[in-house]
């Protein structure tokens, strides 16, 4: 590179180390070959001062990474190995332009790619120009037959970040004078992204993970993700919308191998039709499903029409920069990104439905050749079957809520659908009256707050209707629901506010009562296994987006790293006790009081955005 030899770091101790599986993730990945037009290749080199902040080790093992039976203890060796594996920062544009020159022991043998698709933020909509604008993918791995691509956010500024494309100009990694063209990531990011990443995939939330994050000195961070599929609908809808048929088939032909190869595709209305229709009816089934689980928990996920914010497999959550999880129904937050507002909970449906239509206009294109405008399919059955679905769905995820297993959500509504359908309207008319306090300014947009929380009147029912055996009289269960923003003024109990909850007890009792019959068990008994499971469901201690944010700042509040170093140890035990309640009983004093700090912080913000 620019004139010089290149004695790349050497990759001989590879064999030598029980960790040669993440040595060996080295910047190879097969799109680099299939679809090159969408990787943006970058030279890498070594980045010095890393610090293992977090390791993942549950999905380091599932990822074959580490071995199954090895001990959770993060040893010298393996830190060596994730610095020397992903400690790295790319050789960009900036760096050519300006002759910079790096010792060429500490160049990586070989690319690394960054990948276009789709992205709002641009004004160019033909995604040329956009795309990883501070990532790179650093390879693929296997292990049982399972494909995992891995990818790492803060390794340099690249010529696909919005600067670039709003300056036409190439910037300096690590230039923090230009918004979205640094390059670099957030300590405090990362961490967030690893406690809230794993909570919702311990959850049943589809996503991807958090595998490691590298600290350094400046409060800088590398932070490496893992899925099995991390290819998003706007890496596919870049070809779509430009025309490019040959490139469009070469990267979905690519995504459905992968996804068929990894056992992801077992939806029974798929099996006997073409890979193209499995396709559109998987991600009909997928984004419906997500769409009503973020709506159901509170997820903010800033869907739209580029499909830039999700990933294409599961419908999966990804960068959680942008991700928050609500403890109460905020129906009017949206996020202010400077020239535009987000979505809201309820727009998120839309805009969901909006990439279906997409995706059948995708699948019409590869099967006939020619494109037709968006609009033709705007009454395609697929949109149809996404409203059945998104409704089915939604109300499982309610019945999950109120305590049910998997397998008893799914038996009660398929057995009693106007029950339900009349319970849910219920519970969404008290779960999304906002405060006459209206809608108002937060740090990073706009908001409203709900006037009860129903997690906690989903915890206490069913606790209460066991030990008094008749309903709670509407005074209490006003008292038992209230928000912490609720006023006087909006807890008045009118008298068709009155009526309204004494419905929804009804309701709710007779659910209890049709599934009782169901499992041909007494009342009690139902009810004793319904508020167990929701009082872990609905637990007080709820980790919000403001609450991880403060949990993180108490993490890392130590400059001197003593804390840091300390406290990460606590990770998997609090990631552990957001899931299940439990806490584990061979930590120190220290270790306890720590603990006890951290969960304070989650209660104290458990209503929040």
């Amino acid at each position: 590179m620019m004139g010089q030899k290149k004695q790349h770091i050497s990759n001989t101790k590879k064999a030598q180390s029980r960790y040669e599986k993440i040595l060996g993730i080295d910047g190879k990945h097969p799109l680099q070959n299939k679809v090159p037009e969408m990787c943006v290749m970058y030279e890498a080199r070594q980045r010095p001062g890393a610090e293992v902040a977090y390791f993942n080790f549950d999905l380091a093992k599932e990822m074959g990474l580490v071995g199954a039976k090895d001990e959770n203890v993060l040893n010298e060796e393996l830190k060596k190995a994730l610095i020397e594996t992903f400690s790295l920062v790319i050789i960009n544009e900036w760096d050519i332009e300006n002759n910079k020159t790096f010792p060429a022991n500490t160049i990586k043998a070989n690319k690394y790619m960054a990948t276009r698709y789709l992205q709002l933020q641009h004004s160019s909509k033909a995604g040329k120009t956009s795309g990883d604008g501070r990532s790179i993918w650093n390879g693929q791995t296997k292990h049982k037959g399972i494909s995992w691509d891995i990818s790492s956010c803060g390794t340099g500024a690249t010529c696909l970040s919005p600067a670039v494309a709003m300056h036409e100009r190439n910037f300096r990694t690590g230039d923090t004078t230009i918004s979205y063209g640094c390059g670099l990531a957030d300590f405090d990011d990362g961490l967030m992204a690893a406690l809230m990443s794993e909570v919702l995939y311990r959850k049943n939330f589809s996503t991807e993970r958090t595998l490691c994050v590298l600290k350094y000195k400046d409060g800088t961070s590398i932070n490496v993700r893992a899925g099995q599929n991390l290819i998003r609908p706007a890496h596919m809808f870049r070809y779509l919308k430009s025309g490019d048929l040959q490139n469009l088939k070469n990267l979905v032909d690519f995504y459905i191998d992968r996804e068929q190869k990894n056992k992801r595709w077992n939806h029974e209305a798929s099996k006997n039709s073409s890979p193209y229709d499995q396709l559109l009816d998987i991600a009909c089934d997928d984004f419906a499903r997500s769409a009503a689980q973020f709506e159901r928990e509170y997820i903010f996920c800033w869907l739209d029409w580029d499909g830039d914010n999700i990933l294409s497999s599961g419908a999966g959550i990804l960068d959680y920069g942008s991700i928050r999880q609500f403890g109460t129904f905020h129906k009017e937050y949206r996020y202010d990104d400077v020239e535009r507002w987000s979505t809201t909970l309820l727009e998120q449906k839309a805009k969901a439905k909006y990439i279906i239509q997409t995706f059948a206009q995708l699948v019409d294109y590869l099967k006939k050749g020619e494109k037709k405008h968006l609009k033709e399919f705007q009454s395609h059955p697929s949109l149809k079957l996404f409203d059945e679905r998104f409704q089915k769905y939604k109300q499982y995820y309610l019945l999950k809520k109120m305590g049910m297993s998997s397998q008893e959500s799914q038996t009660v509504l398929k057995k009693h659908p106007k029950l339900i359908n009349h319970f849910e309207k219920l519970y969404e008319h008290i779960e999304r009256l906002q405060t006459s306090e209206g809608t108002y300014e937060v740090e990073d947009g706009v908001s409203s707050d709900a006037v009860f929380c129903m997690r906690d009147i989903l915890r206490e029912l069913p606790r209460l209707y066991l030990a008094k055996k008749e309903s709670i009289d509407t005074e209490t269960f006003v008292e038992i629901a209230k928000s912490a923003f609720a006023k006087k003024q909006d807890l008045k109990l009118s008298s068709s506010r009155k009526r309204n909850i004494q419905s929804f007890q009804t309701a709710y009792f007779k659910i209890i009562e049709a599934l009782s019959k169901i499992q041909k068990l007494p009342e009690d008994r139902t009810l004793l296994e319904i508020t167990m499971r929701s009082s872990i469901i609905n637990r007080p201690d709820f980790l919000t987006g403001n609450g991880v944010i403060h949990v993180a700042q108490f993490l890392t509040k130590d400059k001197k790293g003593a804390r840091v170093k300390e406290l990460m140890k606590l990770l998997p035990e609090f990631i552990q006790h957001q899931v299940t309640g439990s806490l584990p009983s061979h930590q120190s004093f220290e270790q306890n009081q720590h603990m006890r700090k951290l969960i304070q912080l989650v209660h104290e913000f458990r209503e929040d955005i």
